[in-house]
């Protein structure tokens, strides 16, 4: 059995609630737990946690057995190799920020963080005797996580952890939640409502509503699965690029054996990028357009750029008043959201090799070199 793996067919019963989980994965990087409000998304990390005790059923994590209700076993959340991050940071007011992260040192299993390794890392040094009340939102934030994971944990749980950050702090402490999973190579849990974080910082997404998990999903694969709800809204795909090349006719990028030019609204007036930098692109289905490989009318769509992507049909999905058509640009995945007239009009149907032009698109941030 891999020793990250998790493995969990339990109830949790509450007066007017009901979780019901079944998993089988092996955990890695991040898993966002994804679904609306009321769907049993803290309860779960809860139970993950050991703070819910009533758990019928079983529940293992990382070789080990945390509960199961047929043999009366119920390990504590203090003997669980798990450390959860609310939606508040829950900081000792009356410790520094060094006495916080002290008080985790002497409560881990094992050596594995060393203290000023983590204080780097979290760029606490200048904070260290600094209390709560002195710090930023987002420099209390890097705290908690750094704390959490001077614990050692072979799991972290994060409920909402930037909810209650404004848009700058929150693409503040981002990268430092990647450097969680990359760096330390800590897998977790990651709650949120946000679609943003979802797509900037999971490999696998966890899907509930209701009460009931669905299934862990690849995050890629799922902006292109039509069966999903999850994306309804504003569907799309994230698309990773290697730029190839930069010069006075612009940024041009490699992508599945083709090249793609890069508007310059794409990166913005801020960005700075180099040559044989890998930066992700979230594309929209409404941005993208699909022409036949000989299109008869070369002005139909004389404002997108990017037409040398071929690309093939791999589904088309009615949607009532419009339509999402499903391509393969090599081994990625692209949706594009059209009309039915422009559908019938140009012809196209399933597996006919076409032209893809991506009107618009945008770099999430700080996501070079990832």
């Amino acid at each position: 059995m891999s020793s990250n793996r998790i493995k969990s067919g339990f109830l949790v019963q509450k007066s007017k609630f009901k979780l019901k989980v079944k998993l089988d994965f092996d955990l890695s990087g991040v898993c966002a737990v994804f679904g609306p409000s009321g769907s049993g998304k803290t309860t779960f990390l809860r139970s993950i946690a050991g703070f819910e005790k009533n758990i019928q059923g079983y529940l293992e994590g990382f070789g080990e057995t945390w509960n199961d209700s047929n043999k009366n076993l119920y390990l504590k959340p203090t003997t669980r190799p798990v450390s959860m991050i609310f939606q508040d940071s829950r900081l000792f007011p009356h410790l520094n920020v060094s006495e916080n992260l002290n008080f985790a040192l002497k409560r881990r299993i094992g050596k594995f963080i060393e203290f000023d390794e983590c204080v780097d890392a979290f760029l606490l040094r200048d904070v260290l005797n600094k209390y709560e009340h002195e710090l930023s939102g987002g420099e209390i934030q890097r705290v908690a996580l750094a704390r959490a994971l001077l614990r050692n944990p072979k799991l972290l749980l994060m409920d909402e952890p930037l909810s209650s950050l404004d848009e700058d702090s929150k693409f503040e402490i981002l990268p430092f939640l990647k450097k969680i999973a990359v760096k330390f190579n800590v897998p977790f849990f990651y709650v949120t409502h946000s679609l943003d974080e979802v797509l900037y910082l999971s490999n696998t997404v966890l899907l509930m509503s209701n009460g009931n998990v669905s299934d862990v999903y690849d995050t890629a694969s799922a902006l292109t699965d039509f069966s999903l709800p999850f994306f309804e809204k504003e569907v799309g795909v994230l698309i990773d690029v290697t730029i190839e090349k930069i010069g006075d006719e612009g940024v041009v990028a490699a992508f599945e054996s083709q090249t793609l030019p890069l508007k310059e609204s794409w990166l913005g007036s801020k960005r700075r990028i180099s040559q044989g930098d890998k930066i992700r692109l979230r594309v929209f289905a409404r941005d993208v357009e699909v022409l036949p490989l000989e299109n008869e009318n070369e002005n139909e769509n004389e404002n997108a750029e990017g037409l040398g992507l071929e690309a093939e049909i791999s589904e088309i999905k009615d949607r009532g008043h419009f339509v999402f058509v499903r391509l393969k640009v090599g081994r990625t995945g692209i949706v594009s959201q059209m009309s039915k007239k422009r559908i019938l009009k140009r012809g196209l149907k399933v597996r006919d090799r076409v032209r893809v032009a991506i009107n618009s698109a945008s770099i999430l941030r700080e996501c070079f070199g990832s």
